[in-house]
């Protein structure tokens, strides 16, 4: 059990800075293009299929724009303590598998968090859209956190529906 314990604590802490190195790289090379590309700068965004844009958004709410009138503070608080929340289920969890979702939220809010003390909003650059429907712009982290809890709501499913039942 005690290796268990060390297992998921290490992959745990492997996972979050890692996902929060590759979101952080992400916005640092989206910057970057942003900066460099001429096109980009006459036009606003980089159109690159008939249903997705590269495009520059700082969101200074949480994700996809909800919240966007709350403060930076709160939103950070809320970031803070909804990951100490985590961490406190990855030390209680007893499988890897809930660790490492839980491990990469973490990693993907550090992100998200760090660009709102650092930038002047989470920086989202990744613009889907079909037939009028807009989808709101995201970035890597986004990514993260909705298949982490996607993932999570899945194998919450599954292990309810196969929990031996009571007579």
């Amino acid at each position: 059990m005690q290796k268990l314990k060390i297992k998921k604590i290490a992959v745990s802490l492997f996972l979050i800075f890692t996902i929060f190195f590759l979101d952080q790289y992400s916005k640092h090379f989206m910057e970057n293009f942003f900066y460099t590309n001429e096109f980009f700068k006459a036009n606003g965004f980089v159109k690159i299929t008939s249903f997705f844009n590269i495009i520059q958004v700082y969101n200074t709410g949480v994700s996809f724009g909800i919240l966007n009138s709350s403060s930076k503070y709160f939103l950070l608080i809320l970031n803070f303590s909804i990951s100490l929340y985590l961490a406190f289920l990855i030390y209680k969890s007893e499988n890897l598998r809930s660790s490492v979702l839980f491990a990469s939220i973490i990693g993907a809010a550090f992100g998200n968090g760090f660009d709102r003390v650092t930038r002047i909003g989470v920086l989202d650059f990744l613009d889907f859209y079909f037939h009028g429907f807009h989808w709101p712009t995201f970035n890597v982290a986004d990514i993260v956190i909705c298949t982490a809890v996607f993932f999570i709501i899945v194998f919450d499913i599954y292990d309810n529906w196969n929990r031996p039942r009571s007579s």
